[in-house]
């Protein structure tokens, strides 16, 4: 965590950026942040992008495993470690959030390769030939150690998990409640994998990156962020759940429209607020 002096630094070096709180992180991130989505290793264009951003005050990296196939935190960690290096940005200040649940690419012929040898993934969901997706422990382990060699990081300062609607979606299961409770029991299970992960000091906060926090609950594959909310405080009051990510642009605007939490009485974004969620 920052420390209260990093981050006056960070507000006077940077006057012109605005920033602020992101949740119970207490971080303090710019409010545009660096999307990662389809930046690659190996593409001068992006390099100079990221460089660019981090020395005019964005401090928000947003990557994932699954983003160019690992090419992204390549990328964000060459770029970070030359920067830090060079004593251009300060490491406290800077806010490196990535996910995983996807196995596409190599993540793909890996968890093909474990499965023939007798050694696979546990509770993978077959979405298609080209994708699976997985947040089980031994996943998220195996992924979170990947994606830490990639940055080039002793620590990721918000993992997240990648879309585990993706169960709602493609399971097998035809009755709805009980899909719906093998859906949060896995959350569950994350969650307190990733609770041992803070505690080993290999990432400070984790939450979720769903698509469909912000639907109606009458969707299949709707996430309830009420009752990920009570999950977390069930593993532990103290919990690190911090961080919630979802679309939200002037098409797909539910978030602040659509009530959809806490018995039909509050939306997704006053919920995440009241519960100070980073956002």
């Amino acid at each position: 965590m920052a420390s209260s002096e990093s981050t006056k630094s960070y507000i006077s070096k940077y006057p012109d950026i605005k920033s602020k709180v992101l949740g119970k992180t207490e971080f303090q991130a710019s409010i545009c942040g660096f999307g990662c989505y389809r930046i690659d290793d190996g593409i001068p264009q992006h390099q100079q992008a990221l460089e660019k951003a981090l020395l005019s005050g964005i401090n928000l990296i947003d990557t994932s495993s699954n983003y160019s196939d690992g090419g992204s935190e390549i990328l964000v960690g060459k770029v970070l470690n030359k920067l830090l290096a060079e004593n251009k940005i300060n490491r406290e200040n800077t806010i490196v959030v990535s996910k995983g649940g996807y196995l596409q690419g190599s993540n793909l012929k890996l968890g093909m390769e474990r499965e023939q040898s007798g050694k696979g993934f546990k509770e993978v969901v077959k979405c298609t030939q080209d994708l699976w997706h997985c947040i089980s422990p031994d996943f998220l382990e195996n992924q979170i150690t990947l994606s830490l060699q990639r940055l080039n990081l002793d620590k990721i300062d918000v993992y997240l998990l990648h879309n585990p609607e993706y169960f709602l979606t493609y399971s097998i299961i035809s009755d709805p409640e009980r899909r719906e409770r093998e859906y949060y029991r896995r959350i569950k299970e994350a969650f307190v994998h990733l609770e041992s992960e803070v505690k080993h000091g290999r990432i400070s906060y984790y939450g979720i990156s769903s698509n469909t926090f912000a639907e109606k609950e009458s969707k299949q594959n709707f996430t309830s962020l009420e009752k990920v909310i009570a999950i977390a405080n069930e593993i532990s009051e103290q919990n690190h759940f911090a961080v919630v990510q979802f679309p939200m642009n002037l098409i797909e605007n539910g978030g602040m429209n659509i009530v959809n939490q806490h018995n039909g009485t509050k939306t997704f974004l006053q919920l995440a607020g009241e519960n100070n969620l980073g956002v």
